[in-house]
């Protein structure tokens, strides 16, 4: 049986690829390596102390943080090596970025070296990670692409208490949905219902009425585990996404707008939440009272249907990419 680690810090992507590995029949083991940064020193010193452990399998996966494949790509690791790239290959994690000088020209060069190699595969989590390495890096990484399934096998949950929970919508705690404007309140304010908290996981999330959500990165497992559960999200168009960075709604916007850096306006099309594959699984909303009008008139219940239609056909379809990597 194939034998793959998986090295990162991130529990989205361990629990993605844990499903893959289930369906694939391979061993699959992770690695939890908390550093950021990964120096060249720091990456030798990880090398030496588990060098054995590492080259027992017959692939290794890192993912985020990408920084982590320098322990590998430096050492000269003879084996398969997969960088699943999920939130650019060249993250820097302030303010020690800056101090010990990361990322720097040897990790690029090592990049570089890596896209010519054999044994190395670079995959991409979302379209925007080759697009941000190709102009604004300079530096071609390739334009294969895996996006999260947003499935794993732990189905124990616990469930928000909420009276009429089915016909409540859930806002999350996130930085636009609170601090750049105060959604809860406006939302309210149209006579719908609202949730405005945290959560514990997508079963939790699915048995709300549905999700309005202002997005704030390129890409986000939600939306893929929203497609598996059949989690109903209503965003912004874009171009009301766009009136929402710029103007002020007075009495609810209170401070400014967060996107996963780098925040490129023209190119927010490229968005997973913006994507042509998604577009009919999301209700887009392009005024307030255009939300309310729609959920108003939305058949929630075909909706969740052809979302979770949709969920298995981008399951398989995952599946299949993962299996003409590793097999």
């Amino acid at each position: 049986m194939l034998r793959i680690l998986l090295v990162g810090n991130n529990s989205s992507c361990k629990n993605d690829l844990k499903y893959v590995s289930e369906n694939l029949n391979f061993k699959f083991e992770f690695l939890k390596i908390n550093n950021f940064n990964v120096t060249s020193e720091l990456a030798l010193d990880i090398w030496n102390k588990q060098k054995d452990y590492f080259n027992s399998f017959d692939f290794i996966i890192v993912t985020f943080n990408s920084s982590l494949c320098r322990i590998f790509l430096q050492n000269n690791f003879k084996k398969q090596l997969v960088i699943w790239v999920v939130n650019r290959f060249d993250y820097a994690h302030q303010p020690d970025a800056s101090r010990i000088g990361f990322p720097d020209e040897k990790y690029y060069k090592l990049i570089i070296n890596a896209t010519k190699k054999l044994n190395v595969i670079i995959i991409n989590s979302t379209h925007f990670e080759s697009y941000y390495a190709k102009f604004i890096k300079k530096l071609d990484i390739g334009e294969i692409i895996i996006k999260p399934i947003g499935l794993c096998y732990n189905n124990e949950y616990k469930s928000t208490k909420v009276n009429n929970k089915e016909n409540t919508f859930f806002i999350g705690p996130y930085h636009n949905d609170n601090k750049m404007i105060d959604l809860a309140s406006k939302v309210k304010s149209l006579g719908i219902k609202v949730y405005n908290g945290k959560y514990n996981g997508p079963h939790d999330l699915s048995e709300f009425a549905g999700v309005i959500h202002i997005p704030y990165s390129w890409t986000n497992f939600s939306l893929f585990e929203a497609l598996q559960f059949g989690i109903i999200y209503f965003i912004p168009t874009l171009k009301f996404l766009k009136f929402l960075i710029d103007y002020p709604i007075k009495g609810y916007k209170k401070d400014f707008f967060f996107w996963s850096p780098p925040l490129i306006k023209d190119m927010l099309y490229i968005s997973e939440w913006y994507s042509d594959e998604f577009k009919d699984n999301i209700i887009f909303f392009d005024s307030f009272n255009d939300l309310k009008e729609k959920i108003n008139n939305l058949n929630f219940s075909v909706l969740k249907n052809n979302i979770l239609q949709n969920g298995n056909y981008h399951k398989e379809n995952m599946l299949n990419k993962w299996k003409t990597f590793l097999f």
